[in-house]
């Protein structure tokens, strides 16, 4: 019987080297939207906070409501504060900061209001 050899192509070491180090910085690219993506979730937090703040701080301005306080929202802790800003008679520091339960700030929003 005539057998044919056949040959088969085969991969050199080079070869081989180039393709690992391509899979692995596929998968080091792959981590990093994967973490990007985890953080993500931090900054949604964050601007949710910031629409919040924003909206209640329109309201207590519009209703009048300058006098400190706290008030829990959800998982959250907001402080009201006003203080009178420094070298000026008719100006106020209107300060509110959202806290999670832990205490740590989460964002703070600062806005002078002029009084008559």
């Amino acid at each position: 019987m005539d057998r044919k050899l056949k040959k088969i192509k085969a991969s050199t070491l080079v070869e081989s080297l180039v393709a690992i180090v391509l899979i692995m910085l596929s998968m080091g690219f792959a981590t990093l939207i994967y973490i990007n993506v985890l953080s993500s979730d931090k900054q949604l937090d964050k601007h949710r906070a910031i629409l919040f703040l924003n909206k209640y701080a329109l309201e207590a301005i519009a209703k009048d409501e300058m006098f400190d306080s706290e008030i829990t929202f959800e998982n959250y802790l907001i402080e009201k504060k006003i203080e009178k800003y420094p070298y000026s008679d008719n100006l106020y520091l209107f300060k509110l900061a959202l806290l999670n339960m832990d205490g740590k700030e989460i964002f703070v929003r600062r806005q002078l209001i002029l009084s008559e």
